[in-house]
C-alpha cells in the first residue's frame, strides 16, 4: 500500500536526482539545463558577498554592514532578501540555491495537503482510496510533486517556489482565520513580488466577518463596515510588514533597491516577444523613432494596470464578499452558523486561483514561469470541479481533456510562431500577436466555465 509519506520522499527524490543530473549536464553539453535566471540569482549573491569600491551598498546602513550591491547584476530585478538567501552558494556549493528552491517547491504541496484537509466538506470524508491514497492526495501527487513540470522549473533554479510557499501559507492562515499571522505573510509577499496585492481584495470581506451586522455588509454601511477594527488591524499590520522589510531594503541599499525592484516593474515597457497581448503594440511604440509614439507606448504600458487590476482585485472582492452574505456570518453565531461560515472561507483558494488566473492573463508581459502562480492552487480546487451526485456541477473528464488540451495548444501555436522569429529570422510578430489573442480568448473561456462549474454550494 502507498501511503503520502511514499509519495513527498519520491517527490524529495526525484527533485534530487533532477539537480545533480544538472551538474552533470551542464559541464557536458553547451545548451545548460540550468536557467539563466539561476546565473542571475548566483552572480548577485556574489556581489553582495563581496563589496569592493565599486560594488557596495549605498543606503545609510550599507557601509557599516560592508555589504555589496546585488543590482550590480544588470537584470537583476529582485528584492536583495533573494540574493542574501543564496549566498550560500559562495560558501557551501553552487547548487545550493536549487535545494532550496525544490525544498521550498516540496513546502508547497505539503501545505496544500493540510488546506485540502481544511477545506474538506463532509460529502468528502468517506471517499474511496487508490493505491492506498485518497482521490485528493492523488490529484496532489500527480498535479504538484510527482509531475516533471513543477520539479523541472525549481531544479533549473527557478526561485517562483519561494513566493509560492509565501503565498500558499497565506490562504492557509487565512483559512485557519488567523488573521495577524496572515496579515504578516501577505506583506511579506507583496515585498518579495508586488502582485500578491490582489489578495486583499478577497481577504478583507472575510477578516472580521463575523463581528459585522446586516447593516454594515449594506452599500449604506460601507463605512462601518471599512472601520471594522479587524480589518483596520489586518491592513495595518500588512503594511507595517511591507514597510518594515522594504524599508530596511532601502536604508541597506538605497535607491537601486526601488528602481530595480519596483519601480522597473511598475513601467516596465517589455516589447520582447511574449504570451501578452500587448507585447505588440508597446514593440511598435519603443522601435520606432516618433516621440509622441514612444509615449504612447509608455502610457499603454501604464494603462494595462486598469483592466488587469481592476478585474483582478475587484472579481476576488465579489466573490469572497457574496460567500460572506450567503453564509451565516452575519447572523447569531450558533454551532449551525459557524459551520456554514467554514464553508465559505473553504472556497478561498479558488477565489485566489481566480484573481491569479485573471492577473497572469492580463498582465502587460506573460512568460511560462507565471503560469506557475496560479497552478499551486490547482490541487486544492480540482476536488470542487470533479461532478459529484450531490451537486449538478463539476467538469467531465472529456470536457476536462478538451479544456487542458485547449490550454497546451494555445501554447504550442504561439511557441511555433515564436520559433519561426526567434530561430528562423521571418517577421511574424503580427502572427505571434494573433497567436497570443487566441490565447486570451481561451485563457477567458477556461476562466468563465472553471466559475459556472465550480461547486459553490458543496
Amino acid at each position: 500500500m502507498i501511503t503520502f509519506q511514499h509519495v513527498v520522499f519520491a517527490a524529495v527524490a526525484f527533485r534530487a536526482a533532477l539537480i545533480v543530473y544538472a551538474e552533470y549536464h551542464d559541464a557536458h553539453s553547451v545548451l545548460k539545463y540550468t536557467d539563466v535566471d539561476y546565473r542571475v540569482f548566483s552572480d548577485a549573491a556574489r556581489f553582495v558577498a563581496q563589496p569592493m569600491a565599486d560594488n557596495h551598498a549605498v543606503g545609510p546602513w550599507g557601509e557599516s554592514l560592508s555589504l555589496g550591491d546585488p543590482y550590480t547584476r544588470e537584470t537583476y530585478r529582485y528584492t536583495p532578501l533573494l540574493a542574501l538567501l543564496l549566498l550560500p552558494n559562495e560558501w557551501l556549493h553552487p547548487a545550493f540555491g536549487k535545494v532550496i528552491f525544490s525544498l521550498a517547491d516540496i513546502g508547497i504541496g505539503l501545505l496544500s495537503k493540510q488546506l485540502l484537509v481544511a477545506t474538506s466538506s463532509k460529502w468528502r470524508q468517506k471517499e474511496h482510496t487508490y493505491w492506498g491514497l485518497s482521490r485528493d492526495e492523488l490529484i496532489l501527487a500527480g498535479i504538484w510533486l510527482l509531475n516533471p513540470m513543477p520539479a523541472n522549473i525549481s531544479t533549473r533554479g527557478s526561485a517562483e517556489s519561494l513566493l509560492g510557499i509565501l503565498v500558499i501559507l497565506t490562504l492557509a492562515l487565512a483559512v485557519q482565520r488567523k488573521w495577524v499571522s496572515c496579515a504578516i505573510l501577505l506583506g511579506a509577499s507583496i515585498h518579495w513580488k508586488i502582485y500578491p496585492l490582489i489578495y486583499v481584495g478577497s481577504l478583507l470581506p472575510l477578516v472580521g466577518a463575523e463581528i459585522d451586522t446586516p447593516s454594515r455588509t449594506r452599500v449604506g454601511g460601507f463605512p462601518n463596515w471599512v472601520l471594522n477594527p479587524q480589518r483596520l488591524r489586518f491592513v495595518a499590520v500588512s503594511a507595517a510588514t511591507f514597510a518594515l522589510l522594504s524599508g530596511a531594503m532601502y536604508m541597506t541599499w538605497g535607491m537601486p533597491f526601488l528602481e530595480h525592484s519596483y519601480l522597473y516593474h511598475i513601467g516596465r515597457t517589455d516589447h520582447r516577444h511574449n504570451f501578452s497581448v500587448y507585447f505588440y503594440p508597446l514593440y511598435l511604440g519603443l522601435t520606432r523613432e516618433a516621440v509622441l509614439t514612444n509615449l504612447q507606448s509608455k502610457a499603454l504600458g501604464l494603462l494595462a494596470f486598469l483592466p488587469q487590476m481592476t478585474l483582478s482585485i475587484g472579481s476576488g472582492f465579489y466573490l469572497s464578499h457574496s460567500l460572506v452574505e450567503s453564509s451565516a456570518f452575519n447572523a447569531s453565531r450558533t454551532k449551525i452558523e459557524r459551520d456554514t461560515a467554514h464553508h465559505a472561507i473553504g472556497h478561498l483558494p479558488f477565489v485566489f486561483f481566480l484573481q491569479t488566473m485573471i492577473f497572469v492573463t492580463l498582465n502587460k508581459v506573460c512568460t511560462s514561469q507565471y503560469f506557475m502562480w496560479y497552478w499551486w492552487f490547482l490541487p486544492l480546487i480540482i476536488p470542487r470541479l470533479i461532478p459529484t451526485r450531490s451537486a449538478g456541477k463539476g467538469i467531465r473528464a472529456w470536457k476536462a481533456v478538451f479544456m487542458v488540451g485547449s490550454w497546451f495548444g494555445a501554447q504550442a501555436l504561439w511557441l511555433s510562431q515564436g520559433y519561426t522569429l526567434e530561430f528562423l529570422g521571418e517577421t511574424v510578430f503580427l502572427e505571434l500577436w494573433m497567436a497570443g489573442l487566441v490565447m486570451l480568448g481561451i485563457n477567458s473561456w477556461l476562466i468563465v466555465t472553471l466559475v459556472k462549474s465550480y461547486q459553490w454550494e458543496v
